[in-house]
């Protein structure tokens, strides 16, 4: 998969009454403001916050770049269990967030695709080729 420029991608998965959606969507800038960012996320599935420490620690490479990969799977005791997978990579001019977000059961299903699809990503500068 070749991603470019700012684009969005957007995949949604179903089955039954299960559902998930995964985007791909690339900003300007670098996710420097990342802990608040994750700990909104993690406050609206039912998690406690987390430490920038916790963050560093959870890596994984997307194109040969280091990239944050946040795992976060909300209580099974509630009306609707919900996770959420994100990795954000790039580097000082752009920062791609790739986010696979739903129903907890599908998404820890769904967990090894979402992995194969993110390191499969190749960053494409904007009207060129890899290569070039």
């Amino acid at each position: 998969t070749q991603v470019s420029g700012l684009r969005r991608v957007t995949f949604q998965i179903k089955e039954g009454a299960l559902a998930v959606e995964t985007t791909a969507m690339g900003l300007p800038g670098s996710a420097t403001r990342l802990l608040p960012n994750v700990n909104l996320w993690r406050r609206q599935i039912g998690l406690e916050d987390t430490t920038q420490e916790d963050l560093d620690a959870a890596l994984i490479e997307v194109d040969g770049r280091r990239g944050h990969y946040i795992r976060l799977v909300g209580p099974s005791d509630t009306e609707r269990p919900l996770a959420m997978l994100v990795v954000l990579a790039g580097d000082q001019d752009r920062t791609w967030f790739f986010k696979m977000f739903g129903d907890s059961e599908l998404v820890l299903r769904e967990k090894e695709r979402f992995e194969e699809f993110v390191r499969s990503v190749t960053f494409v500068p904007a009207g060129g080729d890899k290569n070039d």
